[in-house]
């Protein structure tokens, strides 16, 4: 028993000084805080968030159908919609390639006419800028939002074609009942004032690139890239250390691995932590227990794809492709939630997406 634990402490100690305090450990720790500083620098007056665009929801003189929609409208971190009255049309399409506007979205004068006939197809005409990234986005909220606003309308044309008979003449009634709705009459049966001791409550608007949610995804993305600049090596000492060690000396060799690896790897995610907690601010004592979980993860992960790979080219494959579905899907850039569908269940396979849950 003591021959196997100084085995493990030396092959430990071993590791530790050559991977710990090593070049491409400190080269990780540089660009690492130069990523994060660099990234700070760009949203250094507004600490919110980075990303800025402009929707225009555009609607024809004396129309307050726009208005409405754009009440219904969330608040978005890195997003402004404004109500626009129509200009004229070059001038709008000038103003959407020029990069004034990231997208615009025109509400006919005849919108609620339009869907009391049933003929929406083509209703709302959407103007992207070249390049824009986020119309998959604001589609979802702005349409959501004119749903919404034309709740009644559309409850009046849906019923008429059920009931066949003229959407006219029960759209005052369901008018009245959106009305008692939206009045509480039919929810509230008493009310109770209430007044406790509890503190504010803030919840933050859901955002398209906020400040932490990219920080800390940078910090993910690097305990991830340590992980994989070590793996090559020791895939090429796996066979020689089978050859040489029997199979119980052999876990306990990967089990000293495995320790030193977690350390070189929390090692970048606290330094990172600490540079992002000093700029933006932050809570230690919950960032620190997820960095902790996260970088036994990536070392446990390490180990495991040493047995499974072969040759330092499917590390760089398998690296490459892990860290870009990170950037895409885990969180870094935009919460999957705000995408729905199918890129939330891809999202739950990504490590980065479930740190960025706990820290952010």
């Amino acid at each position: 028993m003591n021959n196997h634990l100084r085995f493990f402490f030396t092959s430990l100690r071993l590791e530790v000084r050559h991977g710990l305090f090593s070049r491409v450990t400190a080269i990780f720790l540089t660009v690492l805080l130069l990523g994060i500083f660099s990234a700070h620098s760009l949203f250094a007056g507004n600490p919110s968030d980075i990303f800025s665009a402009r929707v225009a929801i555009v609607h024809e003189a004396g129309d307050k159908t726009a208005g409405a929609v754009a009440a219904a409208l969330p608040l978005l971190e890195g997003i402004s919609f404004a109500v626009l009255q129509s200009p004229h049309p070059d001038e709008l399409s000038r103003m959407v390639a020029a990069g004034e506007l990231e997208c615009a979205y025109l509400i006919p004068a005849d919108l609620k006419d339009r869907v009391m006939r049933g003929d929406i197809h083509g209703a709302v005409e959407v103007l992207t800028s070249p390049g824009t990234v986020i119309t998959a986005l604001t589609d979802k909220w702005v349409f959501t939002a004119i749903i919404e606003t034309l709740a009644p309308e559309i409850t009046a044309f849906e019923l008429a074609a059920i009931l066949d008979i003229p959407a006219d003449e029960i759209l005052p009634d369901i008018l009245q009942g959106f009305g008692q709705y939206a009045e509480g009459h039919r929810f509230v049966a008493a009310e109770t004032s209430w007044s406790g001791g509890g503190g504010e409550h803030n919840q933050s608007a859901p955002g398209l690139i906020s400040a932490g949610r990219l920080l800390h995804g940078i910090i993910a993305l690097a305990m991830l890239g340590v992980m994989f600049v070590w793996l090559p090596g020791y895939l090429l000492a796996k066979d020689k250390m089978r050859s040489v060690l029997r199979p119980l000396n052999l876990c306990i060799y990967y089990s000293a691995v495995c320790t030193a690896l977690f350390l070189r790897i929390l090692l970048v995610g606290a330094a990172g932590t600490f540079a992002v907690v000093w700029l933006i601010g932050g809570d230690l004592k919950m960032l620190l227990p997820a960095l902790a979980a996260y970088a036994l993860f990536c070392a446990v992960l390490g180990i495991l794809l040493v047995f499974i790979l072969r040759t330092g080219g499917s590390v760089f494959t398998v690296g490459v492709f892990t860290i870009l579905c990170c950037v895409l899907l885990g969180g870094v850039i935009i919460d999957p939630a705000e995408l729905g569908g199918v890129f939330v269940f891809f999202s739950r396979a990504l490590p980065t997406a479930h740190y960025i849950n706990l820290v952010i």
